[in-house]
């Protein structure tokens, strides 16, 4: 079972929204959040929860997933823990949630995948086959559209580090990701790589 978590809790000034980014429309019945939901409503059986992590006055962005889930009991709110910071405190913010599978999709991110894929089962794969993390993402190598992304940065064939909006001297090797997915066990930063297809899938080998 797949838990989801979706980081919610920026305040999206740039936008200059009169409401949340997430709940913006896109296409007709269509907000951007949808193209994360429609990954947990594709395969809803291997679905536990959806986490909804918001910061005060975001409350809308809860209600509208339970309004497009096709299970609304499984969507949980979680407010942003101060003690954190970006988008990896939201993760953290959500750890009373977490599964033995999490799902860490950026709800301001379009992740789409080809015809007849379905996101969780690639994810569910790959963890019965033994990786503690993976990565969908899609190869860029232009700095000024990476220091607007959530970057991996690989180096030989290691993840060194991933971080959201990378600084100019972050980006020697570096691709955006739009989703995440984290075994509970997983918790250290040097992992070995492989990349298939869409896919960077890492074996975790050192521990703290």
């Amino acid at each position: 079972m797949l838990t989801y978590i979706l980081p919610s809790a920026g305040k999206g000034t740039r936008l200059g929204l009169p409401y949340p980014k997430e709940i913006h429309r896109v296409l007709p019945n269509s907000s951007l959040i949808d193209f994360s939901l429609n990954h947990a409503n594709k395969n809803i059986e291997t679905t536990e929860s959806v986490v909804i992590v918001i910061s005060p006055g975001k409350e809308i962005v809860v209600d509208y997933v339970r309004s497009r889930v096709e299970y609304n009991s499984i969507v949980k709110k979680v407010f942003f823990n101060e003690n954190y910071y970006d988008w990896p405190g939201s993760i953290h913010s959500a750890e009373l949630y977490f599964g033995a599978f999490n799902v860490v999709l950026l709800p301001d991110s379009v992740l789409e995948t080809k015809e007849n894929e379905v996101l969780s089962e690639k994810f569910i794969k790959e963890f019965k086959s033994g990786a503690d993390l993976v990565f969908a993402y899609l190869g860029e190598f232009d700095s000024k559209v990476l220091m607007k992304l959530g970057a991996l940065n690989v180096v030989g064939s290691e993840v060194k580090d991933f971080c959201d909006k990378p600084s100019i001297k972050d980006l020697a090797s570096s691709t955006p990701f739009g989703a995440l997915l984290v075994s509970h066990a997983a918790a250290a930063p040097k992992y070995s790589i492989s990349w298939k297809g869409q896919f960077a899938v890492m074996k975790l080998i050192l521990r703290h």
